[in-house]
């Protein structure tokens, strides 16, 4: 059992007080350089004196950490998510992630409106061409693929969604993938559609994130009835495009929609309670590429499900 005395390079400005050895580490974020002498005490935490006359208290589990001890601080990827400062930094990280990410989206879903007229591949311009061309549909289906691929990359291997910056080229790809399939979804709908979709869509998924921000309800301790419930509406909605495609019922298929909007914003919530932490579940702040996905997702699917209740497409 070693002390940590003498040791250089550790925070002098914040620390974490904790009562008892039994709990994890709270570690000191990096700041100015000071020399530390650390001393044991009775009730088993650590207290450090700095060379400024600061105080700071930390709790180790007993030979656990010595070689870091040159290091001046503990490893990443044992930081508490208890710690006010990263999680802060965390949920800024990821929500500017999802933003970037719905802005290429959106701007990607823009360009058959904007550039309509202009197209020249078909007399009808590129909305036309969306909706009859073969090319279109090969790409939309290749789209789609690529989609699939990256995304169970990144959610499978955790070393590849954690490698900078290959967890950010895959992020663009799956990004452009799904802005690519969400600009030919648009196409085939009338723009005010799309925009009485993209409204509904704000509203439903910026109240669902601001309540389930503030809120003492647990919803993470719900995601094994969320996982049963998916597998439900799974084959419910093959029998309801089944149903579309031969007998054409179309109130089956918009039912379908209407519970697919329910339970995404029911993950939606669970997801920013995965974010916020302090909750039964929560995320490390080492998966801001994983939140970020998923939160995304949730979004975007949101989106696709409340623009098809309309029924404007062929």
């Amino acid at each position: 059992m070693s002390v940590f005395a003498g040791v250089t390079g550790v925070a002098a400005t914040t620390a974490a007080a904790v009562a008892s050895t039994s709990d994890e580490t709270y570690v000191m974020k990096k700041g100015h350089k000071v020399s530390v002498v650390v001393k044991f005490k009775d009730d088993g935490t650590f207290q450090a004196i700095t060379s400024r006359g600061v105080a700071l208290f930390i709790t180790l589990k007993m030979g656990r950490y010595e070689h870091n001890a040159e290091d001046g601080y503990m490893p990443k990827d044992n930081l508490e998510f208890s710690d006010i400062t990263i999680r802060q930094r965390f949920i800024r990280k990821v929500f500017m992630t999802v933003t970037l990410m719905l802005a290429v989206v959106a701007a990607m879903s823009a360009i058959p409106y904007i550039v309509d007229g202009s197209f020249e591949v078909t007399p009808g311009g590129m909305k036309d061409w969306i909706k009859r061309s073969p090319t279109g549909m090969m790409l939309y289906f290749l789209s789609y693929i690529v989609f699939l691929v990256v995304y169970i990359l990144l959610m499978c291997f955790e070393k590849l969604r954690r490698s900078h910056p290959v967890n950010l080229y895959l992020t663009g790809i799956l990004t452009l993938s799904i802005g690519f399939m969400t600009m030919m979804i648009c196409a085939r709908h009338k723009i005010e559609f799309v925009m009485i979709a993209l409204v509904i869509t704000t509203i439903c998924c910026g109240s669902v994130i601001l309540f389930a921000s503030q809120t003492r309800i647990d919803f993470t301790s719900c995601i094994g009835y969320l996982c049963v419930t998916g597998f439900a509406l799974f084959f419910f909605g093959i029998f309801a495009i089944l149903a579309l495609m031969v007998w054409n019922f179309k109130w089956m298929y918009i039912i379908y929609c209407f519970l697919m909007v329910v339970f995404l914003m029911g993950y939606l919530a669970i997801d920013v309670q995965l974010l916020m932490g302090g909750k039964k579940f929560e995320v490390s702040p080492e998966e801001h590429i994983f939140i970020s996905i998923q939160l995304f997702l949730d979004i975007v699917l949101a989106f696709w499900y409340i623009l098809s209740l309309f029924f404007d497409s062929n």
